[in-house]
């Protein structure tokens, strides 16, 4: 089981997913203009934060 993300860390997470929104491009797109990879990154923090309640 994987553990919760800190609320710092999440926090970055839950600005960059709204920018990410307002991106209106791939997520591939959007994850290189910030950095990360897609499958890694973007992806896994999407599905984290969405399990969060």
């Amino acid at each position: 089981m994987s553990r919760l993300p800190s609320w710092k860390t999440a926090r970055i997470w839950i600005e960059r997913m709204a920018k990410g929104e307002r991106f209106n491009a791939p997520v591939a797109q959007f994850c290189q203009s910030i950095g990360c990879s897609p499958m890694t990154s973007y992806t896994q923090w999407k599905r984290k934060l969405a399990a969060k309640p």
